[in-house]
């Protein structure tokens, strides 16, 4: 199984640094935490980021993904599908981005096995969103049960499954219930 998870940082906006710095506190208070601490570390992140942030910004971002080779930082604002069931080579999928962080071989080899065949499970993350810190093992422990046979092999029957979770939290910087007043005699 070929686990990656996606997320675009900014792309097309490097000018807009007051919005860059807001949306990086986000990244820190919600996304971030959530990938650190998943309970299974067999996934790959790719965070797209646009090459020209100020460098306050992807600075920042590369710091706190240090120590980690399988979180990659890539300076793109491009965002091609189907990662290796294209059929195309390694180099059209990075279409040029600049490696800003973390290990791209790891990138390049899951991108081979997709390409050869593997389960590939893809999942979108916004920068400003977190995961279940269990949601990398449930969802691949899922795709071996419904999409893998005991060889270790694809299913026919099976070819692609999409997930949905069925709950969700929201946040909000301020109480969305209208306060009423209550007049005490």
């Amino acid at each position: 199984i070929v686990h990656v998870v996606e997320t675009r940082f900014m792309q097309k906006q490097s000018h807009l640094i007051e919005l860059g710095l807001a949306r990086l506190g986000l990244f820190q208070a919600f996304c971030l935490p959530t990938m650190l601490f998943q309970t299974s570390k067999d996934f790959i992140w790719i965070i797209r980021a646009d090459p020209n942030l100020h460098p306050s910004i992807s600075g920042t971002i590369v710091h706190l993904l240090e120590g980690n080779q399988n979180f990659i930082l890539l300076g793109s604002n491009a965002n091609p599908e189907g990662f290796g069931r294209t059929q195309s080579p390694f180099d059209n999928f990075l279409q040029q981005a600049t490696v800003m962080s973390g290990n791209i071989s790891l990138v390049q080899e899951a991108y081979e096995k997709s390409a050869a065949g593997a389960v590939l499970l893809e999942t979108r993350l916004d920068a400003d969103d977190g995961l279940n810190l269990d949601f990398i093992k449930t969802v691949q422990t899922e795709a071996r049960t419904n999409l893998v046979d005991s060889d270790n092999v694809k299913e026919s029957s099976q070819l692609w499954r999409l997930w949905c979770t069925n709950s969700n939290f929201e946040w909000h910087p301020l109480n969305p219930f209208p306060e009423t007043f209550q007049v005490t005699a």
